[in-house]
């Protein structure tokens, strides 16, 4: 496979974030992870209709696949949450860099969105979670981090990475 690709499915990620976890923990090395929605989603869907909204989620899951490259990232769709990114070896720095891009080139595929009360095109919520994994500090807790992210970016200020 030539970079990292949008793939779905729960036990995917499951199993990636597990032996990823396991890896890390191995060889001392961070692992990030991001829960990513569209703002407004909800609205935009009873606004746009479903088609719309798979194209919109299409086109994020694009850059995403463009910003997120390296053959050992994992991107896919969520249960939860439009997308979910599986960053090993990558620091809390890297981490940011990376949301960063994501969030200019979304920006800049000006997708419109009538519905939001913060801008007139698609924006992007991004709960970011960084941690060295420990025997104490596991995927639970690396996902919890970012859960909790991106619920405070979501109360925060739309339009916003959280870390």
């Amino acid at each position: 496979m030539d970079g990292s690709s949008v793939r779905s499915g729960q036990k995917d990620f499951d199993f990636l974030l597990d032996r990823e976890c396991k890896r890390a923990l191995r060889t001392q090395t961070p692992i990030s992870m991001f829960l990513i929605d569209v703002d407004f989603f909800k609205e935009y869907e009873a606004h746009e209709g479903q088609a719309a909204c798979i194209n919109c989620l299409h086109l994020v899951g694009e850059v995403l696949r463009i910003c997120v490259k390296r053959d050992l990232d994992f991107i896919a769709n969520n249960e939860m949450h439009n997308f979910v990114c599986l960053l090993p070896d990558t620091d809390a720095d890297g981490a940011r860099r990376i949301c960063k891009l994501i969030q200019e080139k979304v920006a800049q595929l000006n997708i419109p969105h009538p519905c939001s009360p913060i801008a007139d095109h698609v924006t992007l919520i991004i709960g970011a979670a960084t941690v060295k994994p420990t025997f104490k500090l596991n995927q639970d807790q690396l996902v919890h981090q970012a859960e909790i992210s991106l619920e405070e970016a979501r109360n925060y200020a739309h339009n916003m990475v959280r870390r």
